[in-house]
């Protein structure tokens, strides 16, 4: 008789004991054990409570029911900066010879054709100042020679000021026979120190 009381002791604890077990983690949607880990079956699936609904569903036990985190946003890429000016510094000697007619501030079609292409060049820089400088060589005398060094170079000018170059970034100078480049003892010495000199200075935009 005794035996059968036990018996009856036994099958009472167990199915009073049993909820108390599940009781330590009945917070969730998921039976858990106290430490809050999910009990799962053989397949390894999470035993669900009777209550549970998929807004319930967490990343351990149903992943594909819980929303997947947004991806982080790529970092915008800072824009290239703007292209700074650079400095300018262009320099050319026009050959008396070749571009002014003989003893004279007169330009020659090739001379004038000369200014043209530098008016074009201008165009494209933003320029500060444009510096002409007229040169001849020693034959006559000095102040022949800075007369027709200082006409040469207001030559110069007027015909970049034709093309549209402003003038009032022209300036003009006459050296005479004071800079010569070499020698005037050849003629060759001599052709090369007739001549007028245009310096131009100024920015332009560099693309990258």
């Amino acid at each position: 008789m005794r035996i059968k009381h036990q018996a009856i002791a036994a099958i009472a604890c167990g199915l009073l004991c049993t909820p108390a077990v599940y009781a330590q983690g009945d917070e969730g949607a998921y039976w858990s054990n106290p430490e809050g880990e999910a009990y799962k079956n053989a397949d390894g699936e999470c035993w669900k409570k009777p209550d549970w609904t998929e807004a319930d569903a967490t990343r351990e036990c149903d992943p594909d029911l819980v929303p997947k985190p947004k991806p982080k946003p790529k970092p915008v890429a800072k824009p290239a900066p703007a292209p700074q000016p650079t400095a300018v510094i262009e320099e050319v000697s026009m050959s008396a010879d070749a571009n002014f007619a003989f003893d004279s501030a007169e330009l020659k079609p090739e001379g004038a054709e000369a200014i043209r292409e530098m008016a074009g060049r201008v165009r494209n820089v933003k320029a500060l100042s444009i510096d002409i400088a007229g040169h001849t060589d020693s034959v006559g005398t000095e102040s022949y020679n800075q007369g027709l060094s200082e006409e040469r170079a207001a030559s110069a000018k007027a015909a970049l000021v034709d093309e549209g170059i402003d003038p009032a970034i022209i300036t003009t100078r006459g050296y005479g026979e004071t800079a010569p480049l070499t020698s005037n003892d050849t003629s060759e010495g001599r052709a090369t120190n007739r001549r007028v000199d245009v310096s131009v200075t100024g920015t332009k935009k560099v693309m990258r």
